[in-house]
């Protein structure tokens, strides 16, 4: 990745404020408080840009534990953060917890898929994160979120989802990540990355990658509205 992102994920570790939680753990890509977990964030951050800044309105779709409201909060005074899980019992179990712990902050906006919360998060967002989701879901299915959250790019916003890309198209295991809680890893194609760019007449743009527990190389796409 070139060297402007690269520093840009150098800043991006700078703290300027005190966490909402500082005793705040996550599952998943580790902690707040491990390389990793800062390096997964740092990366999605990246697909950001210009979105980026004091006052903005991010939804935190299919993994919205508050992890990335925890980082924000520790770099951005202001912002507004909708965190939306599936809605299984996995789901409701991590937003029962990020409620226990974040349920305070006037800034964070927390529930599942397919409640009304869901639809005020599309209305209203100018950045939508999809932190390891696509790899887990079938085509079909990323296919589905992408037509839900389409306004958002329409409006001029943007979405920053990753992938795990293959030789070909593998998925493994059981997936259905936002119907079920048994879900294995997908691995994707430049094919199908294309694929999704024409169908959706949509600009994708590779903002980074890095690599993840397990060896897997997380691929992150930038998604915005495509010029006329």
């Amino acid at each position: 990745m070139d060297k402007d992102n690269k520093l840009w994920v150098e800043e991006w570790s700078k703290e300027k404020y005190e966490p909402i939680r500082e005793d705040f753990v996550s599952t998943g890509n580790g902690t707040d408080k491990e390389p990793k977990s800062s390096m997964c964030l740092a990366a999605f951050a990246v697909g950001m840009k210009e979105n980026y800044k004091e006052g903005m309105k991010l939804l935190d779709y299919g993994c919205g534990n508050c992890k990335m409201a925890n980082f924000l909060s520790k770099r951005l005074k202001e912002f507004t953060y909708y965190g939306i899980e599936p809605n299984s019992p996995y789901g409701k179990g991590q937003i029962a917890s990020a409620i226990d712990y974040f349920g305070n902050d006037n800034r964070i906006n927390i529930g599942l898929i397919g409640e009304e919360i869901e639809k005020e998060a599309i209305s209203n967002a100018d950045t939508v994160l999809l932190l390891s989701v696509f790899t887990h879901t079938t085509i079909e299915e990323t296919k589905a979120i992408i037509t839900k959250l389409l306004p958002i790019i329409e409006r001029g916003g943007a979405v920053i989802f990753s992938v795990i890309l293959g030789d070909k198209y593998s998925p493994v295991g059981n997936n259905a990540y936002t119907i079920k809680d048994s879900y294995g890893v997908v691995y994707n194609t430049l094919e199908q990355i294309k694929e999704l760019q024409q169908q959706f007449n949509v600009n994708m743009e590779l903002t980074y990658e890095y690599d993840a527990d397990g060896g897997f190389k997380h691929n992150v796409y930038r998604t915005t509205k495509k010029e006329a």
